[in-house]
């Protein structure tokens, strides 16, 4: 069996098609439709944006088509849960396309990133932390003995910190600062959860951390980026020099980064600084990337719980 799934994020469709029987995945695409923009702080899906959506959503339809997929599952998360006309969206989406958009809460979601990564790598036996950054909200998953201890989403996306603290380009450092103080008092639940067996081991599941190493991997050349690879242990002071050198440049000189994706040369600012924030606070030692996040848990969660999603 063939399916298709899209992750329909603040910033960025994901599409993935995989073949179900032999497990492989046949084809990956993603665009940066940029449902936040113009309307974050309001909370509305601009129509500007959702054209966007549509325009994208009929691309990925006829890709499935030509790949035979039997099933087209769409996911929506932050921007669409929380715009006020998120509605407004879902609707467009069965109009237009007759696809069903789910949209699915903060729990739902970052238990299907703790799916997704469990597919993809062994999780370690000592306290870690799994943590998702989009572009509306970050996701956390606390375990132990690689049991779940805590499991959490917040508004602190990447967009929504841009839209939030409006830093200059680069960034000064008491913009940093504001930023910190911000992500710190969102924060205060994990935190308190989490103190009294912090974790030492922090994975980052796709999107910023997939850029991160792979910056990493060409600038220092001391391990390799492998892009069809599941995970990517950091050299945590690579990452540090990494971090320092995307908050001291402007747009242009991070776009001219080996390994940047456009899409995410800004953005990369505040993930950056709420990474930094982590590592600080958890006293984090090991520092891994994960490949897979929330598409490749919708898989999982297809073939083992098909009764929580609706036939498309």
């Amino acid at each position: 069996m063939i399916r298709a799934v899209i992750d329909c994020g603040t910033n960025t469709f994901n599409l993935l098609i995989r073949d179900t029987h032999g497990q492989q995945y046949l084809h990956r695409e993603k665009y940066p439709v940029r449902l936040g923009e113009d309307g974050q702080k309001e909370k509305t899906i601009s129509p500007k944006a959702q054209q966007r959506a549509i325009k994208t959503l009929k691309k990925y339809q006829e890709q499935a088509r030509n790949w035979n997929a039997d099933s087209i599952t769409l996911v929506g998360t932050a921007m669409i849960r929380e715009a006020r006309n998120g509605g407004d969206l879902v609707r467009a989406v069965k109009k237009e396309t007759g696809l069903t958009l789910q949209v699915i809460d903060g729990q739902r979601e970052a238990n299907l990133i703790l799916q997704g990564v469990q597919q993809a790598m062994p999780l370690p036996r000592e306290s870690c932390l799994i943590m998702d950054i989009g572009g509306g909200s970050t996701e956390f998953i606390w375990l132990k003995a690689q049991k779940r201890q805590y499991l959490a989403s917040f508004p602190l996306g990447s967009s929504l910190l841009l839209e939030k603290c409006r830093p200059s380009d680069p960034i000064k450092p008491a913009e940093i600062e504001e930023m910190e103080n911000f992500i710190a008092t969102a924060l205060k639940p994990l935190l308190s959860r989490t103190r009294s067996g912090q974790p030492r081991t922090l994975i980052g599941s796709s999107g910023s951390f997939d850029t991160l190493a792979q910056m990493c991997a060409l600038q220092f050349k001391t391990r390799p980026w492998q892009a069809a690879g599941r995970s990517y242990t950091f050299a945590l002071p690579e990452y540090h020099k990494m971090a320092r050198q995307m908050l001291a440049q402007n747009l242009e000189e991070r776009l001219h980064t080996p390994g940047m994706i456009p899409m995410r040369a800004d953005m990369i600012v505040p993930a950056c600084v709420l990474i930094n924030f982590i590592i600080d606070q958890m006293g984090i030692q090991t520092l891994l990337q994960c490949s897979y996040a929330l598409k490749e848990g919708v898989f999982y969660s297809l073939e083992n719980e098909p009764h929580l999603w609706p036939k498309s």
